[in-house]
């Protein structure tokens, strides 16, 4: 048993010797054994002996210190009690290894250190913390940009390192009249949610505590030009304390360079000139703050609302600052509010308006959610498709539909794209599935139908033939079998089968005398798969037929119509004197496997001279084998 090993062992007894003896290995000069003692002494959860790691930190091998930086996690809670009670030498120790492994469970510890009586372990244990919320933001970002199935999860462990964080600054943001970190306050506005209360939290206290002049919290807000901020003063121009209102609106005015003396909501009122409206949205760096009126729209009447568009259309604002505003007043509960919104953002450049439309299509109100996404379809929006793909799911019916149909128009022109490229089968079976496609892909197929290029034309119709969707396409397709070009004819008289009427059915019939002898073998596999008995005497002159095809394509569909007598065509197509022929004979024979056909082939087999066709009856032998063995077993099931 090796050292690691010996001491996981160890761990497990429970025994008080265990860890002294752990402790005392720290003393030996074998590095291997100093190593394999902290890995079990960190595994032991024993809180003196974590301590004791932390106070020898400098003593043990570099080894040693790694494992110790890989588990703050496990000595986070030595790592609190060290740094509010340990000495100087003892608190730059958990700095270290805070600073070298940024860990959201270890920043309430950072938080202490905020006001740590060494201006330099202070000084540190900021810029550790920065670290801290710089990766909680870096990943925020990730997981709003992901769409994969692992995105949930991602959202769950954010929302379990933002609790992290959320204790972190409370502590801090209580502590702040002692330490005086700006980052504090500027990190908990920036994190957001449960965070950004803890300032209006140190800001209450802090006039609880004073309130005779401004403390370090109202000051910061008064300093600070940046947009959370000003996005925190306009929410704090609706607090229920009227000393907080006052701190805001002085704050919020003071960034004008000029008192204010109303509220922001007051702006929209007619006592206030279209001069201080406009002066307001000007200094108000161009409106950021609009966006947490957003839910909150319908506190004001349309009147006022209509004045503030009025107001902001004379400022000649960037697309985007156009954008943020537009797209918070459309959700007005005033219809005509929402659609003058909406006319106005369908004029400004995708650019513009790309982030807001991501945002609206998550909205609760079903003109902004349709409005959005019709947007993101017909303009390539590049967040389209994932948008689809959670509307389908919508309360809304008419979003479910428009998303419905944006994937499946995807995923159509997608088909078209590779259309070329793919097998017959592959056609088919991907075809299958898009058989339902709107009426707008149909109208294309109309139209490239009645194009005048042949390749057009013939390429539409495979098309439609393998969407399964020309029962959709009737009129056009019966119209189509007195066409001048032959392999039209060809492609419609396979699909006039599907209709089924009695219109395509004489249709049919009369293609069996086309004079092109593809439209005649198509339109008698046609008859076949109509399963039409009162066709089949039409069928019998085929049986004589010069090509090889038609007279296959007769006897297999005579057979399979009922027509016992068309087995012996077949038999004896086998021995015709033409190559083309005794192929089509192996054909249809493997394909309706009368009695005795496995006899004819072998008879076959045994005189026929052409490899090519004895490849092919070894190959219709095997399936026909195949198939004898498997109806035993049909039988019985």
């Amino acid at each position: 048993m090796g050292v690691a090993e010996t001491f996981s062992a160890l761990r497990l007894v429970q025994s008080r010797h265990v860890v002294p003896a752990m402790l005392a290995a720290l003393d030996s000069e074998h590095e291997a054994l100093k190593i394999a003692a902290v890995n079990a002494l960190i595994a032991s959860n024993d809180e003196p002996a974590h301590r004791a790691l932390i106070l020898r930190f400098d003593e043990l091998p570099l080894m040693a210190q790694s494992a110790m930086v890989d588990s703050v996690h496990a000595l986070r809670a030595v790592l609190a009690d060290v740094a509010r009670d340990g000495d100087d030498e003892a608190r730059g120790v958990v700095l270290r290894l805070l600073e070298l492994n940024v860990s959201y469970e270890c920043s309430e510890t950072l938080a202490e250190l905020l006001s740590d009586p060494r201006s330099e372990y202070a000084d540190r244990a900021e810029e550790a913390f920065r670290r801290v919320v710089d990766r909680y933001q870096s990943e925020r970002e990730d997981a709003a940009g992901d769409a994969d199935l692992g995105s949930v999860k991602k959202r769950e462990r954010l929302h379990e390192h933002a609790r992290h964080l959320f204790r972190a600054f409370k502590l801090a943001t209580e502590s702040f009249s002692r330490h005086r970190r700006e980052f504090v306050l500027e990190g908990a506005l920036s994190v957001g949610g449960e965070c950004r209360a803890l300032v209006t939290d140190a800001l209450r206290a802090e006039r609880e505590a004073n309130r005779d002049e401004p403390g370090p919290v109202e000051r910061f807000l008064v300093a600070r030009h940046d947009v959370r901020v000003l996005a925190f003063l306009f929410e704090r121009l609706s607090d229920h304390r009227v000393d907080i209102r006052a701190i805001a609106l002085r704050a919020f005015g003071l960034k004008r360079g000029q008192e204010v003396n109303v509220n922001f909501g007051y702006l929209l009122d007619e006592q206030v000139s279209d001069e201080d409206l406009r002066k307001t949205l000007i200094a108000a760096g161009q409106v950021p703050f609009l966006s947490m009126m957003q839910g909150h729209v319908d506190r004001y009447p349309p009147r006022a609302l209509r004045r503030l568009m009025q107001e902001f259309s004379r400022l000649n604002m960037p697309g985007r600052s156009q954008a943020e505003f537009y797209g918070t007043l459309c959700e007005s509960r005033d219809q005509s509010i929402a659609e003058d919104c909406f006319a106005r953002l369908r004029a400004l450049p995708l650019g513009d308006v790309q982030d807001l439309l991501s945002r609206l299509v998550a909205s609760k109100r079903q003109s902004s959610v349709r409005f959005a996404f019709e947007q993101m379809a017909d303009r390539g929006h590049p967040g389209a498709l994932q948008a689809a793909t959670r509307l389908i799911e919508s309360r809304f019916t008419d979003v479910r539909d428009l998303a419905s149909t944006f994937v499946a128009r995807r995923a159509y022109a997608r088909y078209v794209e590779r259309f070329e490229s793919m097998s017959e089968a592959d056609r088919r079976a991907a075809g299958a599935v898009l058989r339902h496609v709107d009426d707008g892909v149909i109208e294309e197929l109309r139209r490239e139908i009645d194009a005048a290029e042949p390749a057009v034309r013939l390429r539409a119709l495979r098309l439609l033939d393998c969407t399964h969707n020309a029962h959709r396409m009737g009129e056009t397709l019966l119209a189509l079998m007195n066409d001048q070009d032959a392999r039209v004819r060809a492609s419609v008289v396979n699909m006039l089968a599907t209709l089924r009427s009695e219109a395509a059915i004489r249709a049919i019939g009369r293609l069996l005398g086309d004079e092109d002898k593809r439209v005649r073998a198509n339109a008698i596999e046609a008859v076949e798969a109509l399963g039409e008995r009162g066709l089949a005497r039409a069928l019998i002159p085929y049986l004589s037929d010069a090509n090889n095809r038609i007279r296959g394509n007769a006897a297999k569909a005579l057979y399979n119509l009922g027509v016992e007598e068309a087995a012996q065509i077949m038999k004896a197509m086998l021995h015709d004197e033409s190559e083309l022929m005794r192929m089509s004979g192996v054909w249809a024979i493997r394909e309706t496997s009368p009695p005795g056909a496995e006899q004819w082939l072998a008879d076959r087999r045994a005189i026929e001279p052409l490899d090519s066709i004895n490849t092919r009856i070894d190959a219709a032998l095997a399936r026909l084998a195949k198939k004898r063995d498997q109806s035993p077993a049909l039988e019985t099931a």
